[in-house]
């Protein structure tokens, strides 16, 4: 089974640039992260480089999940990703292979998201790009089409 690639929706990576220091330093206390840039290899392996801009790491750890969702039904396959979030600094990378989740797949058309949630605070964490939150599924980092 091959994967062919398709678009990715993390075209804007520089957020707040045109905001006065004081906001821009405002906007920096904490953690901000930025997703940077996401790759499918045709080694079936989706990289996804995450930047925290912020003036600070996180100091809880978050769930973070790749949801990969069906364009022609309702599946939906949501994939764990075991990274620490704490330790993201400067670019940060996960990598996840998705050969493991061929049996799963029952269409040929997927969607791509990234999705981090705090669950002390019972909420999704919002990234620093302009892409489109979509609730509950996350950030669309990409698409793919699996081949025979």
């Amino acid at each position: 089974m091959k994967i062919k690639r398709s678009n990715t929706d993390a075209k804007n990576p520089t957020p707040f640039t045109k905001y006065n220091a004081t906001q821009y330093y405002y906007n920096h206390l904490g953690y901000r992260y930025v997703i940077r840039e996401t790759s499918l290899y045709y080694n079936n392996i989706i990289k996804i480089i995450v930047e925290n801009v912020g003036y600070a790491p996180a100091y809880k750890l978050f769930e973070i999940n790749l949801i990969l969702k069906s364009l022609s039904s309702n599946q939906s396959i949501e994939i764990k990703i075991n990274t620490d979030n704490r330790k993201w600094y400067l670019k940060s990378q996960t990598e996840n292979l998705l050969e493991n989740y061929y049996p799963k797949l029952r269409d040929i058309n997927y969607d791509v998201y990234f999705n981090m949630y705090d669950p002390n605070t019972s909420l999704y964490i919002k990234f620093a790009n302009s892409n489109k939150y979509y609730k509950n599924l996350g950030y669309k980092t990409g698409s793919f089409t699996i081949e025979n």
